[in-house]
């Protein structure tokens, strides 16, 4: 996968412009003052262009799959740094298999919503 230190480096920028919006009041953003902001989409994760989640299988399983999601991209790029390489196999995992296992089984359970078509 060769860009997907750029997704993921995307994706930490997002969070933390998202994050720095939150904590500051809007009248000192450095937008434009007079433009009215357009409402923003339902959930935080959505990625432009791309359909906000609905219809959670079960409450609060979108949350546990984001979570997930960002500890084992944490631990892919600790072990990077660790190793110097990207984890390759089952073995370089182990150490959060039961985590890979259970947001496989969130992802699956999505019924196909934000699946990559083949």
């Amino acid at each position: 996968e060769p860009i997907r230190h750029l997704y993921e480096e995307y994706n930490s920028v997002k969070a933390l412009i998202a994050k720095h919006e939150a904590s500051t009041p809007e009248s000192s953003t450095p937008e434009t003052p007079s433009t009215p902001t357009a409402p923003r989409s339902p959930s935080p994760s959505a990625a432009p262009g791309r359909p906000a989640p609905t219809g959670n299988p079960a409450p609060g399983g979108a949350s546990e799959k984001s979570k997930l999601h960002a500890q084992l991209r944490a631990y892919e790029k600790t072990f990077a740094a660790k190793h110097g390489r990207q984890v390759a196999s089952f073995a370089d995992i182990r150490p959060v298999a039961d985590l890979y296992r259970r947001y496989k089984e969130l992802k699956k359970g999505e019924g196909g919503k934000g699946a990559k078509s083949s």
